[in-house]
């Protein structure tokens, strides 16, 4: 009963400390004339979140928060401003999530694109240390995972509760100096199946063909925050902001 109440008091004090909507190191220069501004230019997508609309940011989407996770705005730091989303998983969780999702059951997609803006600002300082950031599900118990793994980004592959390394997207920016990491990957059916992956817009497309490609893209679900992040000592904490999926018929 401790234990839990220390969690909760923990998660509590992030937010109030955060205003509701968490920040953790102050004002960012990310504000600035040249920011990114959000999901004008990407009307006519199937989702865009800068997380600036007036309805709840988790509006049409199952949320699952785990034991004592949670989501918030964060008011102060954001790529589109004036807000992003964080979500937070406190230290030593039993259920470590905090994960909003929606499912497009009825498509049937020949591509899927997914890209977002990710700031890392706290993780446990443990041996292999990993979180599941971003996630789209599959029909067949197949899911495609955006993981940082130490001070990597990776893209896998996971199924029967094992990942399979499609290949890597560089290093994840150390959150706590207004660094973003913005990540995209696009599928394309088969067969025979293709994925690709940038960092950043203006970067070459990397070819990522480590795991096997043999799933339909049928029914895809999208996973907004961490659906799987590893127990340690310190919370984990996540910035997102600009999510974009889409795809065509």
């Amino acid at each position: 009963m401790r234990r839990a109440w220390r969690r909760a008091l923990f998660v509590g004090g992030i937010l109030v400390l955060c205003g509701v909507a968490c920040s953790l190191d102050g004002f960012s220069s990310d504000y600035d004339a040249l920011a990114v501004r959000g999901c004008a230019p990407e009307q006519g997508v199937k989702l865009c979140k800068d997380f600036e609309e007036n309805e709840s940011y988790g509006a049409g989407f199952q949320i699952d928060v785990g034991d004592g996770g949670a989501f918030g705005r964060d008011t102060t730091t954001s790529i589109s401003p004036p807000q992003s989303l964080v979500a937070v998983i406190p230290a030593e969780a039993n259920h470590r999530v905090a994960v909003m999702s929606r499912a497009f059951m009825d498509a049937d997609p020949t591509r899927i694109r997914l890209a977002a803006h990710v700031r890392l600002i706290s993780f446990p300082h443990v041996k292999d240390w990993k979180a599941e950031l971003l996630k789209i599900a599959f029909n067949q118990s197949v899911s495609l995972v955006i993981v940082v793994y130490e001070n990597k980004l990776y893209v896998s592959r996971r199924a029967d509760k094992q990942y399979l390394d499609c290949g890597s997207l560089g290093e994840m920016p150390d959150g706590s100096k207004d660094h973003w990491a913005r990540v995209e990957i696009v599928l394309e059916a088969g067969p025979p199946l293709k994925l690709k992956g940038r960092r950043e817009r203006s970067s070459d497309w990397v070819p990522l063909e480590g795991c096997p490609l043999n799933w339909s893209l049928a029914s895809p679900t999208l996973y907004i925050g961490m659906p799987y992040a590893k127990e340690g000592p310190a919370p984990w904490i996540v910035r997102y902001d600009n999510v974009i999926f889409d795809f065509s018929p």
